[in-house]
């Protein structure tokens, strides 16, 4: 019998340790909760977001391009609404040449063209040689006028197309829209070079005549932007605008 009592009253022991633990889950559980409300008491109400508006992701625009006939790579700008090359085309056609016939000019400031070289052969598919008026678009825009003169003479245009080094006496220029026009000089088909470092040129597709073509000049003398016309089998560099 006392085996008995002493049996029950472990059992009510065991049970009145259960419902004491039970008792503290239960009490740790609305601890938290009432943490939790306590919180939210404190919070605005959050408003109710507007549905996102889904975007089309345009591609990245290139930024170089690959002259598939040679392999060789050009940086590439947007200026306005045109797409320029931002080097000096550098493909060896029959009426090019380095100046004084080396490399590292190549290299450096690309190669030199005569006016039939040019516009026959120099750029590659997709892009071109520009004319009068594809040029006066970029002087006007690096101006900052809506000048309708053709072709268009500009005071101020070289001072933001010329490299921020390179010209002589360290008259460089701003190069604001990523042109980087460099002073590259010219040459004659006798072979003679001169202004290297002093003058940049390039061709457009226009005729003077039959004999003279226009090109667009920059020098370090200046930071304006200028245009001549000269004789067609003269050597100048050429610049490649986008179809």
């Amino acid at each position: 019998m006392k085996k008995q009592l002493f049996i029950l009253l472990l059992l009510a022991l065991a049970l009145a340790g259960c419902g004491q633990q039970q008792k503290a889950v239960v009490n740790t559980d609305s601890t938290v909760k009432k943490a939790s409300s306590s919180s939210a008491a404190h919070t605005v109400p959050e408003k109710p977001s507007s549905p996102k508006k889904t975007v089309d992701s345009k591609p990245e625009e290139a930024k170089s391009l690959t002259d598939s006939r040679d392999g060789k790579q050009y940086k590439i700008v947007t200026i306005g609404t045109q797409t320029w090359m931002a080097e000096n085309l550098g493909y060896n056609v029959i009426g090019s040449k380095c100046y004084d016939n080396k490399s590292t000019n190549c290299d450096k400031y690309g190669r030199l063209y005569s006016w039939s070289a040019a516009t026959k052969s120099g750029c590659p598919k997709g892009w071109h040689l520009p004319s009068n008026a594809e040029w006066d678009v970029l002087y006007r825009y690096a101006e900052g006028t809506n000048n309708a003169d053709s072709p268009y003479e500009s005071n101020i245009a070289g001072k933001y197309l010329k490299t921020k080094s390179g010209w002589n006496q360290n008259r460089n220029g701003e190069d604001k829209f990523g042109f980087s026009a460099m002073p590259g000089g010219f040459g004659n088909p006798d072979g003679y070079f001169n202004f290297i470092g002093s003058n940049g040129v390039w061709w457009s597709t226009g005729e003077y005549d039959g004999y003279y073509a226009y090109n667009r000049h920059l020098t370090y003398i200046d930071d304006g932007a200028h245009w001549s016309y000269n004789d067609k089998g003269n050597l100048f560099s050429v610049r490649c605008l986008r179809d």
